[in-house]
């Protein structure tokens, strides 16, 4: 992605978040961001693992007395 497309589309996307009064960026809008500068990250898949995990224990172990 050439140099200023990328300040664009970071730009653009910091504007908005600005806009709405957030001072952080969800899961998509840091992924948009790191593609943007070439940064890794882990997929989607990976996101949210230990969350699930942790409320499966909890279905199956049952209601807490």
């Amino acid at each position: 992605m050439p140099a200023e497309d990328r300040k664009e589309r970071v730009r653009t996307l910091l504007d908005s978040v600005h806009a709405k009064g957030r001072t952080s960026l969800t899961a998509p809008e840091g992924k948009v961001l790191a593609d943007a500068y070439g940064i890794a990250v882990p997929g989607r898949s990976w996101h949210g693992t230990s969350t699930r995990r942790w409320r499966a224990r909890r279905v199956s172990a049952g209601p807490s007395s």
